[in-house]
């Protein structure tokens, strides 16, 4: 992983690195969003036509898919014996206004997905830009990377949490008690019950009087 904390951090970090793997002939794919883009490509130069480039917008979609798709690409390429060095921005910004955190939920397909592609063999480098989260989150960007790319090279995470322990500390949901009255109430036990349990919604939604807003009085 590779945090961005400062205007040239991809400048520093990332961009002699990738000066390195092209002249070693290293295959590099770039999913990464425009600004980063420009950065590798102004420093590089005619060099920057050497990486492969993927339109962020072709793994970002829906966490599954994204997943799925680095998944896929990753097959074949291990498949073909060849060892790809992928350079990932999720597409993802903290919003605490939001009802869904989404980069919480991306950081548990991220703990799960990390085991499964270094199976592949092919380097993965995640950027993050603190910019766009609090500290607590890039905390836990930490936890699910087991490496750091500083100034000094490759750094294990000290705090890195291995995906099942990951995930064990963040599967138990809330559930709000239920409300001392209710219009309706069901238990579904299995799979098989939610035909009745839409059903059920739905002859309660069809006999409950609807509320319509009161209406102002006009002063004559």
């Amino acid at each position: 992983m590779l945090v961005v904390d400062a205007e040239d951090t991809i400048e520093r970090l990332l961009v002699p690195h990738l000066r390195r793997e092209i002249t070693a002939g290293q295959a590099v794919l770039m999913v990464v969003g425009s600004g980063t883009a420009q950065i590798v490509r102004d420093r590089l130069g005619r060099d920057a036509d050497a990486l492969q480039w993927t339109p962020m917008d072709g793994f970002y979609q829906r966490l599954g898919f994204t997943y799925s798709g680095f998944d896929r690409y990753l097959h074949e390429q291990h498949a073909r014996r060849q060892t790809v060095h992928v350079v990932a921005e999720p597409d993802v910004v903290s919003d605490p206004r939001a009802p869904v955190d989404r980069t919480a939920a991306y950081l548990k397909y991220e703990a799960m997905t990390n085991e499964v592609y270094a199976g592949y063999g092919c380097p993965i480098t995640c950027i993050w830009h603190r910019q766009h989260h609090p500290a607590s989150i890039i905390d836990d960007v930490r936890a699910v990377h087991g490496q750091e790319r500083t100034v000094h090279g490759d750094r294990d995470n000290p705090t890195y949490v291995p995906p099942v322990a990951y995930l064990n500390a963040r599967a138990q949901a809330s559930i709000p008690p239920t409300p001392p009255v209710t219009d309706l109430d069901l238990t579904l036990w299995d799979l098989s019950e939610l035909g009745a349990c839409r059903a059920a919604i739905t002859r309660w939604a069809a006999q409950s009087p609807r509320r319509r807003p009161a209406r102002r009085r006009r002063d004559q």
